[in-house]
């Protein structure tokens, strides 16, 4: 099933697997109780990529739902009387700029401009069950162009050189969101997903950009890995009984360090 009006808190709200579930189970199953029972409010880093996104996929959104609050914290009467009288979210003026000027970096990079021009689903959310687990599961990409490219923006204060990508993809399970994500958009809807990679954004300068694309390997795993999450969810729904991590562990320098 797929929903295009579907707002964020309205797709938060429904109760079903998702890829940061899959991916906290393949790190701790105690982790997914302690995550998911409880409301956790959003980080500003968070609410910082929330308004990046919407000022790339959505600029007409982003100019009616975005204000720039002319104080110097979000706090204070000052900030709530702000928040009253322009229905607004507000970001600072520092934020702000460095919206325009990632905005600025995309109008330099045609091929990736090319995405959002060919774009025919934005942040439109996906609702299926997984045929061997039976868990309600669910996903809301970025971006799936009509050429059946789909792709995930990531922002970062840090580098988006590809020996830098690598290390975060694999932390963060970046391919393995990627592969839920493919997973979900054709199982709901049959659709074909082509090609799929992560757009990468610096928040600082010189706010670059690039496309990373998965290749047909990173492909296999992220979808292994994917299901196994799904297995590990189901059996310790079944059991409940949630395992945390071994208490000592061993540890040895990563390959890429020798």
């Amino acid at each position: 099933m797929e929903h295009s009006e579907m707002s964020i808190a309205d797709y938060l709200a429904v109760e079903a697997e998702s890829s940061g579930k899959v991916r906290s189970v393949l790190e701790c199953c105690e982790g997914y109780p302690a995550r998911y029972h409880f409301d956790m409010p959003a980080s500003s880093k968070m609410n910082k990529g929330s308004a990046v996104h919407c000022a790339l996929l959505e600029p007409e959104r982003f100019a009616a739902e975005y204000g720039v609050y002319p104080g110097k914290v979000r706090r204070g009467k000052e900030y709530d009387a702000w928040l009253v009288e322009t229905g607004k979210t507000a970001l600072l003026a520092s934020e702000f700029g460095v919206i325009e000027q990632i905005q600025l970096s995309l109008e330099r990079k045609p091929k990736i401009k090319q995405f959002f021009a060919t774009a025919e689903m934005v942040e439109h959310s996906y609702f299926w069950t997984d045929t061997e687990t039976g868990l309600a599961c669910k996903c809301r990409p970025d971006l799936i162009t009509k050429h059946g490219i789909k792709l995930d923006i990531k922002t970062t204060d840090g580098k988006i050189t590809e020996r830098s990508f690598s290390r975060t993809c694999v932390e963060m399970g970046y391919y393995i969101q990627d592969a839920f994500y493919t997973m979900g958009v054709q199982e709901a809807m049959g659709t074909k997903i082509n090609t799929s990679g992560c757009l990468m954004v610096q928040s600082k300068p010189p706010y670059e950009m690039t496309v990373y694309l998965y290749d047909e390997l990173y492909k296999r795993m992220g979808e292994r890995q994917a299901r196994e999450g799904l297995r590990i969810i189901a059996e310790c729904k079944k059991s409940g009984v949630w395992p945390g991590m071994p208490e000592i562990q061993d540890v040895t320098p990563p390959a890429w360090m020798e």
